[in-house]
C-alpha cells in the first residue's frame, strides 16, 4: 500500500516542478539572450579563415600493354621509377622543407590597389620575439621553421584513390593570399610533375632501346641459324628436318614481331619526350574564397543561444530544488 501510495506523489511532484521550471521562464530568455550575444560577439574576436580549392589529376605517358608490362618490370628490378611513386609521395613532397621554403620570404598581391605584403606578415609571425628566443640557433632558419610549421597546417592535399582526382586546399587568414599560395603550389606541382615524367620518360626510351638491341639480336641470330640450316639440308626430305625448319622460321617470325613493335615504341617515346603537353590536368582551378570557412557569427550567435538556455534551465532547476529543501527544512 505504501509503493502505490508513493507513484501519485512523485507524479504530482514532477508537475508541480514542471510549473515553478515554467514560472523561471525569464532565466531561460535572459541566459538565452547573454549566450547569443556572447557568441555573436565571439565571432569577431575569432580571425576568419578562407579555403581557396584546386583539383587535378595525373597523366599517364601512353604506349603498349606489352611495353607497359616491360617497363613495370623494369620499375620493379630499380631500372625505372615506379610509375606511382610520385603521386604516392606528393604529399610528402610539398610538405617538405625545401618545397615551402621559398614561401616564406615571397610577398603576395593583398588587394587590387598593388599593395603586396609578406608571408611572415599575413601569418602576423613577431619575427623579433622569435630572434630573442634562442640565442643558440641561428634567428633566420627559426623564423623560416615557424612560418613553414604554420604553411604545412594551411596546405592540404586530399586524394581520392577510386577517381584519382587530388585535391589541394589552401586555408589562410586572407582570401587573396589563400587564392595566390594555392596557385603558386599548384604551378610549381606541374613544373615539378612535368620534370618528373620527362626524366622518366627518357629513361624509358633508353630502356626501349637496349630491349630492341637485344631483340635485333636474337633476330640476327635466328636468321643465321636459318642460313645455316638450309645450307647443310639441301633437300629436306624427312619430318624431323621438316619440323626443326619450322621452329627456326617460328623463332624467327617472334623475332621480328618483337623488332617491329619495339621500333614503334622507341618512336612513340620519342614523341612523348619531344612533346610540350603538360602531365598534370587541372580539373578545378583555384579561385578567391568569398566566403569563410570557419564559423560565421550566425551560427556562433546559434550556439550561444542553445548554450545560454541550457545554462538557465541548469540555474533554474538549481533554485527550484533549492527552494524546495529550504521548505521542507522550514516545516
Amino acid at each position: 500500500m505504501n509503493e502505490l501510495n508513493k507513484e501519485p506523489t512523485e507524479k504530482i511532484n514532477l508537475k508541480i516542478l514542471a510549473l515553478r521550471l515554467l514560472k523561471k521562464w525569464r532565466f531561460f530568455c535572459v541566459f538565452a539572450f547573454v549566450g547569443a550575444c556572447a557568441g555573436f560577439g565571439l565571432s569577431f574576436c575569432v580571425s576568419k579563415q578562407y579555403t581557396s580549392v584546386a583539383s587535378f589529376v595525373p597523366i599517364s605517358s601512353g604506349g603498349s600493354s606489352l611495353l607497359s608490362s616491360l617497363t613495370s618490370q623494369a620499375g620493379l628490378l630499380g631500372i625505372l621509377g615506379s610509375q606511382s611513386s610520385q603521386d604516392e609521395h606528393l604529399e610528402d613532397i610539398i610538405m617538405s622543407r625545401e618545397f615551402l621554403q621559398p614561401y616564406v620570404h615571397q610577398r603576395w598581391l593583398v588587394d587590387s590597389v598593388g599593395v603586396t605584403k609578406s608571408t611572415l606578415e599575413l601569418l602576423k609571425i613577431k619575427t623579433d620575439s622569435l630572434k630573442r628566443v634562442n640565442l643558440l640557433v641561428d634567428s633566420n632558419y627559426l623564423v623560416e621553421e615557424v612560418c613553414i610549421g604554420s604553411l604545412r597546417k594551411m596546405v592540404k592535399l586530399l586524394k581520392d584513390a577510386q577517381s584519382g582526382l587530388t585535391k589541394l586546399t589552401v586555408t589562410a587568414p586572407d582570401p587573396i593570399f589563400a587564392y595566390s599560395l594555392d596557385t603558386a603550389i599548384l604551378e610549381r606541382i606541374k613544373t615539378f610533375n612535368n620534370k618528373n615524367r620527362l626524366l622518366k620518360v627518357s629513361k624509358k626510351r633508353a630502356f626501349v632501346e637496349v630491349q630492341l638491341s637485344g631483340f635485333e639480336k636474337n633476330l640476327e641470330i635466328a636468321e643465321n641459324r636459318m642460313i645455316e640450316f638450309r645450307a647443310q639440308n639441301k633437300a629436306i626430305n624427312s619430318p624431323a628436318l621438316e619440323t626443326r625448319e619450322g621452329q627456326l622460321a617460328r623463332d624467327i617470325q617472334i623475332a621480328t614481331s618483337l623488332v617491329i613493335e619495339f621500333r614503334k615504341q622507341v618512336e612513340l617515346v620519342r614523341l612523348d619526350e619531344e612533346s610540350d603537353n603538360d602531365y598534370l590536368e587541372v580539373i578545378e582551378s583555384p579561385s578567391i574564397p568569398m566566403v569563410p570557412s570557419s564559423l560565421g557569427s550566425k551560427k556562433l550567435a546559434l550556439f550561444g543561444f542553445f548554450v545560454g538556455a541550457f545554462l538557465g534551465f541548469v540555474i533554474s532547476l538549481f533554485l527550484v530544488l533549492n527552494n524546495d529543501k529550504s521548505e521542507k527544512s522550514f516545516a
